[in-house]
């Protein structure tokens, strides 16, 4: 028999009831700190309303896990480099800028944590004797503390961001400058003055009264009544994207459910074009087999919706494009041959680290294939020998006329068809192999470059099997670049690896590359 003590069940109880309501306070405590600080710059008006809908504490972890994963710039990988580099700049935000609160909720940590470290600072901790420029008004000042911050590129702004900061109560809480004038020491007294002001073609007022203009996105006028920080947010908000025609594609991203209705293959490849830009030419495959057919003007015909994505790791859509493209039974000129269809286009970025997201879909059949994967766009060196992407080809063939129905980048006068089958060939050993070198020397007599760029290839033993001197066959210079490319004939199947040595005989710069590929028998 088991007795029962009234008193002790209701202590129970009431210690139960007491942890899951400390429990329910420390869950509840994690969110909120999750929203209001975690994320604060970073999540959307619509995803902070959902998630303030939800109720139950798994609702909300699986909310968060889906925010990252959206963010996620190569899901394939076990480490979130979004959430990793988001969570860094936080901790040295809080490290660095720390001024009588927390450093992420300066004006410097948010500048730093929405887009990242700077190329270049310019620093003045002691303010001082200041020497206006021409485009400031002139003439000399004292200024408070102040710091300059320069960003190369910053997506929907342009080239050359300047974000200025000052610290005008000498704490070292650096505010963030609608002015140049703000730094001015003397601004509300009788000296400092501009050379307009000196010589009486305007006054002090005139500047006291322009301090709503915003130096960093080109003195763009914002009126004076809302926080720095708010007009650049109003900013943002007037860059709104291209209308997209196929929006269920486009819906298809944010899901994050991949579809392998219509299996596709891609690949990317990294293409220098100045010293800003690179270019990036982005290609899809569908086999022809797994598309529906349906007749039209006396021919069958299967078409195709496109839809691309590109965002940065702060998951902000950069670029996107969509198409329609169809093939023919008989086989449509732009794609290529062997039972497959290549689709092709080049995507313009600047250096970082981006997520590609194809979404295609069988107009007919109305079946959906998806794809996802990074794309690294590396700064380009000052002084050391660099290359685009090896690029190896079902085919490669010179571009003799321009052709409008062909949507593949014309790369220095050649066509390039990128292979998408994990890098095999079929039985028959032709491989096209291309690639684009830069920042090699020129001879300041001749005016002309000396590249040695001996190619060999080996079998899975080591062996060599062929060897190739590219800048005796293949190699053409186009000013500041030079473009290698030829086509290997291999006899046998089996793996192999291409070694490719660059040697610049002017500066004495190398670099070496390497690829792997297959050769299939000729049973398949």
């Amino acid at each position: 028999m088991v007795r029962v003590i009234p008193g002790l069940c209701l202590l129970l109880v009431a210690s139960v009831a007491l942890g899951q309501s400390v429990r329910d306070e420390e869950s509840e405590q994690h969110f909120r700190k999750w929203l209001d600080e975690d994320v604060r710059f970073i999540i959307n008006p619509e995803e902070k309303t959902v998630f303030q809908e939800l109720s139950t504490p798994e609702e909300k972890e699986r909310f968060i896990e889906q925010f990252w994963l959206r963010r996620d710039p190569d899901p394939k990988t076990s480490i979130n480099e979004f959430k990793e580099e988001h969570y860094r700049r936080i901790a040295y935000a809080n490290e660095r800028f720390k001024a009588g609160r927390d450093g992420w909720l300066t004006d410097r940590g948010r500048i730093y944590i929405v887009f990242g470290p700077p190329a270049h600072i310019e620093m003045h901790p002691m303010g001082g004797l200041h020497n206006r420029s021409l485009s400031e008004g002139g003439g000399s000042t004292v200024t408070f503390p102040y710091e300059i911050w320069t960003y190369r590129y910053i997506q929907g702004l342009g080239n050359d961001i300047l974000f200025e900061f000052v610290d005008a109560g000498m704490n070292g809480n650096y505010r963030l400058a609608l002015s140049p004038d703000e730094k001015d020491a003397l601004l509300m007294t009788g000296y400092g003055l501009t050379m307009e002001e000196f010589f009486g073609s305007r006054t002090r007022l005139d500047r006291v009264r322009q301090q709503g203009i915003l130096r960093p996105l080109d003195h763009t006028s914002l009126g004076i009544n809302k926080s720095n920080l708010q007009l650049i947010e109003d900013y943002f908000k007037a860059l709104t994207p291209p209308n997209i025609k196929y929006k269920d594609l486009q819906k298809v991203v944010g899901t994050r459910i991949h579809y392998e209705e219509l299996p596709i293959d891609t690949r990317a490849s990294i293409v220098w074009v100045n010293a800003e830009q690179f270019m990036v030419p982005a290609t899809l495959q569908v086999w022809n087999r797994l598309l529906t057919y349906q007749p039209e003007n006396d021919i069958r015909r299967a078409r195709v919706e496109i839809y691309g994505a590109v965002h940065d790791l702060l998951g902000k859509t950069v670029y996107e494009f969509e198409d329609q493209v169809y093939v023919d039974d008989t086989g449509y000129r732009p794609f290529v041959e062997q039972g497959k269809s290549l689709y092709q286009h080049t995507i313009p970025l600047r250096s970082g680290r981006y997520k590609l997201d194809w979404v295609v879909r069988d107009v007919h059949s109305g079946k959906i294939g998806t794809s996802v994967h990074s794309i690294v766009v590396p700064p380009k060196p000052e002084r050391e020998l660099f290359t685009s992407s090896l690029i190896l080809a079902d085919r490669i063939r010179v571009q003799q006329e321009p052709d409008p129905l062909e949507p593949f980048a014309t790369l220095s006068g050649l066509k390039v068809y990128p292979n998408l089958q994990k890098n095999t060939f079929p039985a028959g050993g032709r491989v096209g192999l291309y690639f684009e070198i830069y920042n090699f020397s020129v001879d300041s007599a001749t005016g002309e470059a000396d590249l040695k760029i001996p190619l060999r290839v080996l079998d899975r033993e080591g062996r060599v099997v062929q060897e190739i001197r590219l800048d005796h066959v293949g190699l053409t210079y186009l000013g500041e670049r030079a473009s290698a490319s030829t086509h290997l004939y291999i006899d046998g199947a089996g793996d192999y690896r291409a070694e490719i040595s660059i040697e610049d005989l002017i500066s004495g710069r190398k670099k070496d590359m390497s690829v792997r590929f297959r050769i299939q028998d000729s049973s398949g």
